[in-house]
């Protein structure tokens, strides 16, 4: 009985976690605050991958996972559209004002998000 979960989507949200994690890390200020944090999540993404690729799941883990999965999907989908919203911190015109919205509005909440996903991940690991 499947789930509709597969290695290959685990591996798929892992190149988006890297593609933010770059973004995170080219970034200036907040995001790249965010860059420990997404960096942790892609550690133990990658552990994950390598405990799944050993051993074949139950149906209960692959539930499990297939819900981690989704979480992760999901706060890196929502740093990413934050990313490209407050893309204009490259610009000297927007910068300040930009950078003081983004520091006080979602940053918070994604960082939660991300250390929550962590910290799953690495329950469902051990």
């Amino acid at each position: 009985m499947s789930f509709g979960f597969s290695g290959g989507d685990f591996l798929a949200v892992g190149r988006l976690c890297w593609t933010v994690y770059k973004k995170c890390k080219d970034s200036p200020g907040t995001y790249a605050e965010l860059t420990g944090e997404v960096n942790n999540l892609r550690a133990v993404m990658f552990e994950t991958e390598e405990l799944v690729s050993a051993q074949q799941l139950s149906v209960k883990q692959q539930e499990k996972l297939a819900g981690c999965q989704k979480g992760c999907e999901q706060v890196l989908k929502d740093l990413d559209t934050l990313l490209a919203k407050y893309d204009s911190l490259g610009t000297q015109s927007r910068r300040v004002f930009d950078r003081m919205r983004l520091g006080n509005e979602d940053v918070n909440g994604i960082r939660k998000r991300l250390i929550l996903n962590v910290t799953l991940l690495d329950a469902f690991n051990n």
